[in-house]
């Protein structure tokens, strides 16, 4: 189907990135190594955008399930494999497989799942004090 088009922005506005980028992509790669949450795998994965990301910190332990949900690298081989992977490697059905373990994964990081979470423990706090 002929080699994958890659396109690298530089401050992209948010419109551009949601509506003409996200829209569009099939891969997205975040490597910033130890980053505490990493909040643009989360809106990768929201887009449907397979996330390639580093096996580190927070995108590690609690955002991407390696092969369910996008893959982890280490370095730039890595990042190449899972890359190429999901590009030429899984068949459509698989990534849309993928896509959908990643929204279902970021509905968890949602404003009303925190407000939930939230509400949650400050009712325990009080209950623990009487």
């Amino acid at each position: 189907s002929g080699p994958a088009r890659v396109e690298v922005r530089v401050n992209a506005s948010r419109r551009e990135i949601e509506d003409q980028l996200l829209a569009r992509a099939t891969v997205g790669i975040h490597s910033m190594r130890d980053e505490h949450f990493g909040i643009s795998v989360v809106e990768f994965m929201a887009h449907g955008v397979i996330p390639v990301g580093h096996d580190s910190g927070g995108v590690r332990e609690d955002i991407i399930q390696h092969g369910v949900n996008g893959f982890l690298a280490s370095d730039a081989s890595e990042y190449g494999r899972w890359v190429c992977h999901a590009l030429y490697e899984m068949t459509e059905e698989e990534r849309e497989c993928m896509r959908e373990a990643g929204r279902r994964r970021c509905r968890q990081f949602s404003d009303a799942q925190f407000a939930r979470a939230l509400a949650g423990e400050v009712a325990r706090a009080f209950v623990h004090q009487e």
